[in-house]
């Protein structure tokens, strides 16, 4: 994400993360202390619909300002599902 470039009226830039659209996926990966589960993120494309992009910009300075955090579940609650 920190890689992706864009050209404004300043020139060069690097745009906010949520302005991109990425695919995530989980990979098997292995060497030779084990095999565990890793992430793949490629880039889709740039977000083009203006209140998708405010909606994921408010979220971003909500998440800034402290106003939402994660939770965080253990391996042993695998039963409760996933709060955000």
């Amino acid at each position: 994400m920190a890689g992706v470039r864009l050209k404004g009226k300043n020139g060069l830039f690097t745009p906010s993360s949520f302005s991109h659209i990425y695919r995530l996926r989980t990979v098997q990966q292995s060497n030779d202390k084990g095999t565990w589960f890793g992430w793949e993120v490629s880039k889709v494309s740039q977000v083009e619909d203006t209140p998708l992009y405010e909606q994921a910009r408010a979220f971003a300075e909500s998440i800034g300002k402290g106003a939402v955090v994660a939770k965080h579940n253990s391996e042993s609650k695998k039963s409760e599902s996933a709060h955000f």
